[in-house]
């Protein structure tokens, strides 16, 4: 007789043919007892063969079929619907897991029964090694007529990896002054610099080619420069005054795995007092996101405010009894509320660091798309209705009207102008936002009668929480 697995993997799927053969194969790989786990594919009517690859490439795999694209929100449900397990996690498609992932995960929430559920430490796929832009320093004044004494290396004008996949990664990390734009933008360095190079470990070899031009100096000064990877010199030489060169680097990706690093794309979920939701790992400075390079922090467990639908585990009980993820979203913040529904029943969430996925991140949906923001706008919108105070969710609402009416504006401005692109943009912003609000009013009411039942229930209040938030 065939044991009851202890643990279901639920992976939905969409169009995700492309990833599944490195995500199943790892999950495959992991160091847990295979009769212990079910792995079951939800696919959301795929169009690209994913069905046909699994039942020939992975039989062990149990595929539930939908007729239509029920989105990640119910197509979890479907999978839960399905599944034998106490315990059911949830896998993104564009993921690998380490061989202690699921390990970690199950001896995690199995050492508290209050804990509801646990999130993995979540890494970007693709890591990066640190180049090092080395060179003599001078005193801006000693490039143009201005007293300045800010010092100064070179003008790094462009670094741009062979490929271009990876070239929106590259991260300008420290030692560089603010772009200076002109007909070429440029970035002076102060001397020492450093710049994050993203790597494909499927790949053997990387290469780019970077851009270095010295100051035009008066008195004809020479620059010394070097790029180095750690201690090792990669490029040494030395520019006259206002010479451009381009060094081609190319490098053996084994030659860079001891000079890895990995930044990370989720540790959890927080959650801010204004609704919104961010992941635990991200930075943003002004309109630019980008992710922490792992440290000693992210080693450390934590209670945490939300977990992500990436990779987390559930105790399959309470999943039912709250009802699973709510539908309506379709996909993101279906995981925020959850969380949160979690937490007012008095359930804790937990980040483990030893359960550690490698996720691509928007492999199935681009981020700031079209798709993308009018999943995140709508959900953010509804997830206030249904569990913040009434004057957090009057100002989220003024502050979008005030969004649509200043696009609404913007658009007409660029249309008078002719200036097309400009009018495409802001146009494409305010479709969204009417088509935002339209949805919000038109399930307002469902999202009111929940509210008011999640309220009934609770053991927490939402006032509690909203002091842990940010």
């Amino acid at each position: 007789m065939k044991k009851i697995p202890q643990v279901s993997i639920i992976i939905v799927n969409y169009n995700g043919k492309h990833f599944l053969k490195e995500c199943l194969s790892s999950v495959f790989n992991i160091d847990f007892p295979k009769s212990q786990y079910e792995i079951i594919m939800v696919d959301n009517d795929s169009k690209d063969d994913s069905v046909d690859y699994v039942l020939k490439n992975f039989s062990e795999v149990k595929v539930v079929q939908s007729i239509s694209n029920l989105g990640f929100a119910e197509g979890c449900n479907l999978g839960v619907k399905n599944a034998l397990g106490n315990f059911v996690v949830f896998l993104n498609t564009d993921t690998k897991v380490e061989r202690n992932w699921l390990k970690a995960l199950v001896k995690s929430i199995k050492s508290d029964k209050g804990i509801g559920a646990v999130n993995s430490k979540l890494l970007l796929y693709n890591p990066f090694f640190e180049l090092l832009i080395h060179s003599d320093i001078f005193m801006r004044s000693d490039f143009s007529d201005s007293v300045n004494f800010q010092s100064v290396g070179v003008l790094v004008e462009s670094v741009i990896i062979d490929d271009d996949n990876l070239q929106p990664l590259v991260r300008y990390e420290k030692g560089f002054y603010e772009n200076e734009y002109g007909i070429i933008p440029v970035r002076w360095t102060k001397g020492d610099a450093s710049i994050l190079i993203p790597v494909d470990p499927r790949k053997n070899t990387i290469g780019m080619t970077v851009t270095i031009r010295s100051g035009k100096s008066i008195s004809g000064l020479e620059t010394q420069i070097a790029l180095k990877l750690g201690e090792k010199d990669l490029i040494v030489d030395k520019l006259k005054s206002y010479e451009v060169k381009q060094y081609k680097i190319s490098l053996e990706t084994k030659e860079l795995r001891k000079y890895l690093l990995y930044a990370v794309q989720n540790s959890g979920v927080v959650v801010f007092k204004n609704g919104y939701g961010r992941d635990r790992g991200a930075v943003v400075r002004g309109t630019t996101q980008f992710y922490e390079i792992d440290n000693p922090f992210f080693s450390q467990k934590a209670e945490i405010h939300a977990f992500t639908g990436a990779s987390v585990i559930i105790r399959k009980e309470i999943f039912e009894k709250l009802g699973g993820f709510d539908d309506k979203y379709f996909m993101y913040y279906e995981d925020v509320d959850l969380g949160l529904r979690m937490q007012r029943q008095g359930y804790k969430i937990v980040y483990e660091p030893e359960s550690v996925v490698y996720h691509i991140h928007s492999g199935s949906s681009k981020e700031w798309s079209r798709f993308f923001t009018y999943h995140v706008e709508k959900n953010h919108l509804a997830t206030l209705v249904k569990h913040f105070p009434v004057n957090t969710i009057l100002t989220g609402f003024t502050r979008y009207i005030g969004m649509l009416i200043i696009s609404s504006l913007k658009m007409i401005k660029w249309r008078a102008s002719e200036h097309w692109e400009l009018y495409d943009q802001w146009r494409e912003k305010v479709e969204i936002r009417i088509s935002v609000l339209m949805w919000i009013f038109q399930h307002f009411i469902y999202f009111a009668i929940k509210r008011m039942q999640i309220n009934m229930s609770q053991k927490k209040s939402m006032a509690e929480i909203i002091k842990k938030l940010y």
